[in-house]
């Protein structure tokens, strides 16, 4: 799978129409809705 084929897939799942829907933080994209979890948040048992 492609790098833009990827992007366009992840835009659908998440629900943005558009690439300029994206949040822009220190010169960088971010989906909205998906982030990581803090070691804190993360199931002790994985």
């Amino acid at each position: 799978m492609s790098s833009r084929a990827f992007a366009a897939r992840t835009r659908e799942v998440v629900g943005l129409a558009s690439p300029k829907q994206m949040i822009l933080s220190n010169q960088r994209k971010h989906y909205p809705g998906i982030g990581l979890l803090a070691d804190q948040e993360r199931d002790p048992s994985t």
